[in-house]
């Protein structure tokens, strides 16, 4: 009698160990899902970010583009691309930073 009692202690341990077992591997996979879930979303705002970045960098490629097409003179073409911050090979910009405009 004394040996069945003990039989089903051990019987009761080994189950409790398992279900911790268990639960701890569940746990472990949650978190790690949640994790995951974050850092997909976070790189999911990096992409849409880039691709903002990467439309407005196309559509400055076609006006560029379309400025060649067109073939403009070099005046022209000079000052548009002084308006989108270009600036000659050799030339230094100085920006007054003294001014109130």
């Amino acid at each position: 009698m004394q040996k069945r009692k003990k039989r089903k202690l051990i019987a009761n341990i080994i189950w409790i160990a398992l279900f911790v077992l268990i639960l701890f591997v569940v746990a472990n996979f949650l978190i790690n899902l949640i994790s995951f879930q974050v850092q997909l979303a976070a790189d999911m705002r990096e992409l849409k970010s880039i691709e903002k970045i990467i439309d407005a960098r196309r559509m400055e490629n076609q006006d560029l583009l379309r400025i060649k097409e067109q073939n403009m003179d070099d005046e022209y073409i000079i000052k548009m691309a002084r308006e989108m911050g270009y600036i000659e090979p050799d030339e230094r910009v100085y920006i007054d930073i003294g001014s109130e405009d």
